[in-house]
């Protein structure tokens, strides 16, 4: 006989954390149950993993044998960081753990920390939004009209960046002092893998260069009509001497 039932456990891993699975690779904790099997109960993590939309189940007594670990433990974070200098810029998304910790620590360092919240989720909510300089999002990151999720972002973070993109529609950029937009280009639409993160990184290359707020859009709307008209991720992704080279007629 078979019996399971959600619990909360005190265990190496919490639910929303992102780990690694040494067979399968990356997921998340979706939960930690209690499984009986052959009359005996025991703790499950239950790992949501998005390769093939696969649920695994590790036994939380053997899932450092097993081999599961964290995406990022705080000894390799604290390593990255240790290089960086104040001003420099830490992009990050809501796909790896310690972000909370992350942040943090960026922040005492005096860098620049760039944000985009996608997969929003509950684990957002720990996060110290109000030490993040550039929020990076697209308009299916939440359900409101692009002016309402600029006017609340302004509402709760007067002091950060924020750009919004919206397809088809461009992007838009707003600092509570400037607010800009910028349309995309005509190309032939070969592959989308990489656009939105070869967006964020031309953008925030150029404003971070000093480029007025319309020329950094500018910069990176270049760089994404290129990476979507190439096969492939990274392949795809242009050099800027390619973006300020470019002559791409505006839709």
């Amino acid at each position: 006989m078979r019996e399971m039932v959600e619990v909360e456990v005190s265990s190496l891993f919490q639910i929303g954390d992102k780990v690694v699975h040494p067979m399968h690779g990356a997921g998340i904790v979706e939960s930690i149950v209690q499984k009986k099997v052959n009359g005996v109960m025991r703790d499950y993590y239950v790992l949501k993993l998005p390769v093939r939309a696969m649920v695994v189940m590790i036994p939380t007594e053997n899932s450092e044998e097993i081999g599961v670990r964290p995406i990022v433990d705080r000894e390799q974070a604290d390593q990255v960081l240790a290089a960086c200098d104040r001003g420099d810029v830490l992009l990050l998304q809501n796909e790896i753990n310690l972000l909370p910790y992350i942040v943090e620590k960026a922040y005492g360092r005096g860098m620049e920390i760039a944000l985009n919240p996608s997969p929003i989720n509950d684990q957002l909510g720990k996060l110290p939004l109000e030490k993040i300089r550039y929020f990076i999002l697209n308009e299916l990151t939440g359900e409101e009209a692009p002016e309402d999720i600029l006017r609340e972002f302004r509402r709760r973070y007067p002091e950060a960046v924020v750009v919004l993109t919206l397809g088809k529609s461009g992007a838009v950029y707003d600092d509570g002092h400037t607010r800009c937009r910028h349309g995309i280009y005509k190309v032939p639409v070969v592959d989308t893998t990489a656009a939105g993160d070869t967006f964020t990184g031309f953008f925030l290359t150029a404003a971070t260069a000093g480029m007025e707020p319309e020329e950094a859009l500018r910069i990176a709307s270049v760089a994404s009509s290129l990476a979507v008209s190439r096969q492939g991720a990274a392949p795809s992704i242009p050099t800027m001497a390619e973006v300020l080279e470019a002559d791409l007629a505006p839709c």
